[in-house]
């Protein structure tokens, strides 16, 4: 199961602009033929009819993502999302695959700040048993220790590969000191020393507490009726009861970050030099201002492709702002690295075939150097900034930014499976619906996108962590 992944702004467009409206009514139509209900166990059920293939996607949302772990628990959910598919009381491991895989199909799964999801698309004929599978795997995982130390291998290995990401270091490193007292400071995959010392009792503690129906919110999306969809539903999950853990499912934390604007000089463990920033950004509830922050990400743009981060003072940097509303206070991130200082020698050379061959190599850099560089990739990203605040995008500008959302937003819809994940996220977070935001993005203007630059984007409010 793939690991979560920090998105730049692009695939936060994919990912969360699709979002439908959250309903807390029993039952109802909401948004563009969606129609939700709510199980007596609490399961919420989301249920989208497409009929262009004969395809269903189902995507399960739970509320037990990193949020959720107590002191002592970090990288519990990852680990769980993990480990729930190595065996059930009925099934052994392997077996859960081996059913799907006979419907066509394979499960996924995947941890973030303020969730895990499970998904899969199969035909629309076999949506009974695929969610008899999951319920199954959800609802009664043994979490065998053997399975859990092999699994404890592969985590430490994605982890590695995360560790070693300038970008994520940087993004995680904003959040680690931004929000210090708040589960939010702790990356969604774990560290790799807790996950090296997590016990099975400390994972099966947070299954209990975590994984229960009124927790958990399934989207159906693709070629079924509700009544059918509903049914398959009931038929799934209606037994399941909450467990007596449930009842201290509340995070004992304050649930809202206290955000503390730093400075950091750190030694770069990976090898490169980088720069990162970091910004408030709203909740996914404050609509209107969750939706300027992605058309103000959209006129920033990256340093190479275009937007105001295209300037000269920031060519070769890869220089890429992030923003991803979640439940709770989060960040807009901006991450710089050191563009790579090269020569080329052997030009004069030819080879067998006549044609001029060169090489180029990596040229050795002093301390001061890199310090001077890193300075003024540092100077430069801030220019940008103060840029916006001291002009204004013009009303093109916003225009422009608008339509690359709007573009986004409809893109991602194409696929069922993009489509569920997006309802699901949405529901999960309490973001905007696809149809109000759409609304919403029409009646942006240049003073909310001028007033949301001098809100969230306040040099009082930066804080830097620079490594060197």
């Amino acid at each position: 199961m793939p690991i979560f992944k920090f998105l730049n702004f692009l695939v936060a467009f994919l990912f969360f602009w699709t979002f439908a409206t959250a309903c807390d009514a029993k039952s109802g139509a909401t948004e563009q033929n969606r129609t939700d209900s709510t199980l007596n166990n609490g399961m919420k059920l989301l249920v989208k009819t497409r009929t262009s293939h004969p395809l269903i996607a189902v995507d399960l949302w739970l509320r037990a993502g990193a949020r959720e772990e107590r002191r002592g628990e970090n990288g519990s959910a990852h680990f769980l999302e993990h480990a729930v598919f190595k065996g059930t009381e009925s099934r052994p491991s392997g077996e859960s695959d081996a059913a799907v895989e006979n419907l066509g199909a394979t499960f996924n799964a995947a941890t973030g700040p303020d969730y895990v999801h499970f998904y899969t698309t199969v035909s629309s004929r076999h949506l009974s048993k695929a969610l008899e599978i999951l319920s199954d795997i959800v609802r009664n995982a043994t979490l065998p220790d053997p399975e859990i130390e092999r699994e404890r291998g592969v985590i430490l290995s994605e982890l590695a590969q995360r560790d070693a990401d300038p970008t994520s270091v940087l993004i995680g490193k904003l959040y680690l000191t931004g929000f210090a007292s708040h589960p939010y400071s702790h990356p969604p995959g774990g560290e790799q020393d807790g996950i090296r010392i997590r016990a099975r009792d400390t994972l099966a503690n947070f299954y209990s507490r975590q994984y229960n129906p009124d927790r958990a919110t399934l989207v159906i999306v693709g070629d079924c009726s509700f009544e059918s969809a509903q049914k398959a539903c009931q038929g799934a999950f209606g037994s399941w009861k909450r467990s007596s853990e449930a009842a201290y499912a509340v995070r004992p934390e304050a649930s809202v970050p206290a955000y503390s604007p730093f400075r950091s000089v750190e030694v770069s463990r990976i090898g490169v030099g980088a720069v990162g920033f970091a910004f408030p950004a709203p909740v996914a509830k404050d609509f209107l201002d969750a939706c300027v922050g992605q058309v103000v990400a959209a006129i920033l743009g990256d340093s190479e492709f275009g937007g105001r981060l295209a300037t000269p003072g920031l060519k070769g940097s890869a220089v890429q702002v992030s923003v991803t509303p979640r439940m709770d206070t989060s960040l807009m991130s901006f991450t710089a690295t050191l563009a790579t200082r090269t020569t080329v020698t052997g030009a004069s050379l030819s080879n067998p075939g006549g044609k001029t061959t060169s090489q180029t190599n990596e040229v050795a850099e002093t301390s001061d150097s890199r310090n001077l560089r890193l300075n003024r990739l540092e100077e430069a990203l801030a220019s940008v900034l103060q840029n916006m605040r001291d002009h204004p995008p013009l009303k093109s500008e916003v225009e422009a930014a608008k339509q690359r959302v709007l573009g986004s937003l409809i893109f991602s819809q194409e696929t069922d499976a993009g489509c569920a994940a997006a309802i699901g996220y949405s529901y999960l977070v309490g973001g905007d619906g696809p149809e109000a935001f759409r609304k919403r993005l029409q009646q942006v203007s240049v003073q909310d996108v001028d007033s949301y630059i001098h809100t969230y984007l306040s040099d009082d409010l930066r804080s830097t962590i620079v490594l060197n």
